[in-house]
């Protein structure tokens, strides 16, 4: 696999050009297979999966007619919708950056997207918090780069303050944005400290780039004065730079 990876990036067509039947037959085949056999070797698992991203983001135009992109994804979501007995945490994070280059890249369809977006929200209840705030990395790549095509994407914004007069969005795409909200603040009440502090920390900027303030404060407030919250002080400074 390492000798694959490194003739595919080189870039070569007269190399690439015949090899790439066989690389894509053969990840389809063993990466599908990994959870019916007794592949034992994290490295290889590895070196597998970032063969097949790298084949999705630098030879997506010779793929586009193919099988293979769409199949890929999908044991890609599945892998890393397995419980954490059956994916190590390696390579469930490993899956996870991948996905995020893709999205960053352009180069998935709507369908792909959606369901990326799905896996990042699903997997942010997960108990491990190595896991979850991965995925909360993937969940935020998916917003900030439009790529979940919900039509609810950031305005741009030229200074650090939070602005919150420079949003407008579809009634429709809010309701889809605030469950999400609704699942980070769950996460908050959930998770270990650390975790609180780190997403406590980057909401006030996500709500500030996707919210109007009138449709979010409510929320906060609400959050704020819960009895089930166990971390006050650090909603309490969400409080403070929203309003």
């Amino acid at each position: 696999m390492h000798g694959i990876l490194y003739l595919l990036e080189s870039g070569v067509q007269e190399i690439t050009k015949p090899l790439m039947p066989i690389a894509t037959d053969f990840l389809l085949r063993n990466l599908g297979s990994i959870s019916q056999t007794c592949i034992t070797s994290q490295q290889y698992i590895l070196t597998m999966w970032a063969t097949g991203f790298y084949i999705m983001e630098n030879y997506h135009v010779d793929l586009k007619d193919l099988e293979f992109p769409s199949k890929i994804l999908q044991l890609a979501v599945s892998t890393a919708s397995g419980n954490e007995e059956s994916v190590t945490t390696p390579v469930y994070l490993a899956i996870l950056k991948g996905l995020e280059r893709l999205l960053l890249t352009d180069v998935l369809s709507q369908q792909d997207s959606d369901a990326i977006v799905k896996l990042g929200v699903d997997r942010l209840c997960l108990p491990s918090p190595q896991r979850s705030l991965a995925a909360l990395g993937l969940m935020f790549k998916c917003m900030y780069s439009g790529k979940q095509y919900d039509q609810y994407s950031p305005l741009p914004r030229d200074s650090a303050a939070y602005d919150f007069n420079v949003v407008y969005q579809d009634p429709e795409s809010l309701i889809v944005a605030m469950e999400r909200v609704t699942v980070l603040f769950d996460r908050i009440k959930k998770g270990y400290p650390y975790e609180a502090r780190v997403i406590t920390r980057v909401l006030p900027t996500f709500l500030a780039d996707f919210f109007p303030p009138q449709d979010i404060m409510n929320k906060i407030i609400g959050e704020f004065i819960s009895s089930q919250q166990p971390y006050p002080q650090m909603i309490a400074m969400v409080v403070f730079q929203v309003l």
